[in-house]
C-alpha cells in the first residue's frame, strides 16, 4: 500500500534578508528526519527551483516549525517535483518575489493540477502566514513544532 506524507510549509529564521524574517519552503515529510523539500534557491538574482532529499530534517538549526497545508501520496512525490517546475520565477525584483510569494504560488499550481493535495483555503499566503505566526509562538515556549506533532516519539 502505498503511504500518504503530509505536505507542509515550513519556516527557517532568516538574517540579513531585507524584507523577510523567515524562509518559506515546501516539504513532503516522511519522518521527523526524512524529508523532501521544494525551494527556491539562490538569491534574487540567481534564484532558481531545486528539490532536494533531506535525512536530518528536525535538525536543521534554524527551523521554525511549519503548517500542513495537504498530503501526497509518496509515489506521486516525483510527479510533484515536475510540476513544481512550471511555478515561475522571478529574478531582480526582492520586493515583488521571494521564497514566500514562489510557495503561494506554488500550492495553488499544485492546487490546480489535483485538488486532493493541497487542502482548501491553503493555498493563500495570508492563511499560511497566520499559522505560521502560531507555529512560530509555539517554537518560542518549547511546544511541539509541526513535524513533532505529525512523528510523535
Amino acid at each position: 500500500m502505498v503511504r500518504e506524507i503530509p505536505l507542509a510549509v515550513f519556516q527557517y529564521a532568516l538574517e540579513g534578508h531585507p524584507t523577510l524574517a523567515m524562509y518559506w519552503n515546501i516539504v513532503a515529510l516522511k519522518s521527523r528526519e526524512d524529508a523532501v523539500i521544494f525551494e527556491l534557491a539562490g538569491n534574487a538574482d540567481t534564484f532558481t527551483y531545486i528539490t532536494k532529499e533531506c535525512d536530518n530534517f528536525n535538525q536543521i538549526a534554524s527551523l521554525r516549525g511549519g503548517v500542513r497545508v495537504g498530503a501526497i501520496r509518496e509515489d506521486r512525490i516525483p510527479w510533484m517535483a515536475e510540476v513544481l517546475k512550471q511555478v515561475e520565477v522571478i529574478r531582480h525584483d526582492v520586493h515583488r518575489f521571494d521564497c514566500q510569494v514562489w510557495v503561494a504560488n506554488a500550492l495553488r499550481v499544485l492546487r490546480d493540477q489535483d485538488e486532493s493535495i493541497v487542502v482548501k483555503g491553503m493555498t493563500s499566503e495570508s492563511a499560511i502566514r497566520e499559522e505560521l505566526r502560531q507555529e512560530t509562538e509555539r517554537w518560542e515556549v518549547a511546544d511541539e513544532t509541526l513535524e513533532e506533532r505529525e512523528y510523535p516519539q
